[in-house]
């Protein structure tokens, strides 16, 4: 089942299969998101290898909006994150990160804000729309999260966060390039989890379930949600947030979930 939350929740972005993007590209699409949501940025950043003796450091460098994007035009800059900081918000309000293999990691942009889920939902979609039509990219999803610290973490699948009852929290992790010379199932012949929002390409969309591809499994019922065309690649599939637990536990059965886990059947223990 889906995890209770507070009434703090965070909404978060992912996209993943963004290796043809160029870092210009993503920049851009960076900063529409926080002109479309209304966000000032107040922060920028990027990774850079240090030379030092005997080898070199990896370090963070804290930019201004215009080195940064002359970082990006000179080819100094690959990997950066720009952000949006309030008071009281940590470890900022929303922020959009750009990662790629340059640096141990996979091409994946994570997005996050510090936004009530259910009032940016669809704001937060929109501009994904936008985005998928901007960027080449194979698959995205949109999700909630406690912390908006907990929505970076899960799209890059790392620090153990979950954010269904019944998922992994390494299945995904595994399945990446980079560190982990993942097979990048999650971009073609399985879902990562079902979310309320799913961005899918025609690989998802034939995944079997039961011997009935995807597509048809969803519009053979309403409750799993509605799917729409978006892109000539993508699918937007939107799902209940009410009917996410039904429709995980049944694609995680179907064996159509990377990061599903069964659960498994509790032992009775046997009186002496």
């Amino acid at each position: 089942m889906y995890k209770a939350k507070s009434e703090f929740m965070s909404i978060g972005i992912a996209i993943y299969g963004v290796d043809t993007a160029t870092p210009a590209q993503v920049f851009n699409v960076a900063q529409s998101y926080f002109k479309t949501l209304g966000y000032a940025i107040t922060g920028a950043a990027f990774h850079q290898r240090i030379p030092e003796e005997g080898g070199e450091t990896l370090d963070l460098v804290e930019v201004s909006l215009d080195q940064l994007r002359d970082a990006i035009q000179s080819g100094r800059a690959s990997d950066f994150r720009l952000y949006s900081e309030r008071p009281g918000a940590q470890p900022w309000f929303s922020s959009v990160g750009y990662s790629t293999d340059a640096f141990g990691s996979f091409f994946a942009i994570d997005i996050q804000a510090d936004e009530h889920f259910g009032d940016a939902l669809e704001s937060q979609t929109r501009f994904l729309t936008d985005a998928v039509q901007a960027l080449p990219c194979s698959y995205a999803i949109v999700y909630e999260t406690e912390r908006v610290s907990d929505a970076m973490w899960y799209a890059r699948g790392e620090n153990f966060v979950t954010i269904h009852a019944d998922e992994n929290p390494v299945a995904f992790s595994r399945d990446t390039p980079g560190l982990y010379a993942g097979q990048r199932r999650y971009e073609t012949s399985a879902l990562r989890m079902v979310y309320p929002r799913n961005f899918v390409n025609e690989h998802h969309l034939a995944i079997q379930l039961d011997g009935v591809p995807l597509a048809d499994w969803i519009r053979a019922d309403p409750e799993r949600g509605q799917l729409a065309q978006t892109t000539e690649t993508l699918w937007c599939w939107a799902v209940p947030v009410e009917s996410l637990p039904a429709v995980n536990a049944a694609c995680g059965k179907a064996g159509a979930l990377l990061a599903w886990n069964r659960a498994k059947p509790v032992q009775k223990r046997r009186l002496p």
